[in-house]
């Protein structure tokens, strides 16, 4: 029943209600992604949920901490390498967001 709840909620959540109405065709998850570094590093990551809207993309990486605050500047950089590999492969404009569920 917990688990019911928490999933009701977070798809209520305005973020996600945006990511459906941006339409199947304008919508990833899960995306993998690989992206070279300036220093030579290979970044590799997996994109919890990218979303296009209003020509630009929402990067939506979800965390389940209990409390975030801790490791948020680690997962704002995280979700800020996503938003740069995003851009560089499309051209387009893109934000990060970090979702707690």
């Amino acid at each position: 029943r917990a688990a019911a709840i928490a999933v009701t909620a977070a798809l209520g959540h305005p973020l996600l209600v945006r990511a459906r109405a941006a339409g199947e065709a304008n919508v990833r998850r899960e995306a993998p992604l690989v992206m070279s570094q300036p220093d030579g590093s290979v970044l590799e990551g997996v994109i919890d949920l990218a979303f296009r809207e209003a020509g630009a993309w929402v990067v939506v990486d979800f965390k389940t901490d209990q409390e975030i605050a801790a490791d948020k500047s680690a997962y704002a950089a995280q979700v800020a390498l996503y938003v740069a590999a995003i851009k560089k492969a499309t051209g387009d404009d893109a934000r990060g967001v970090l979702l707690a569920v």
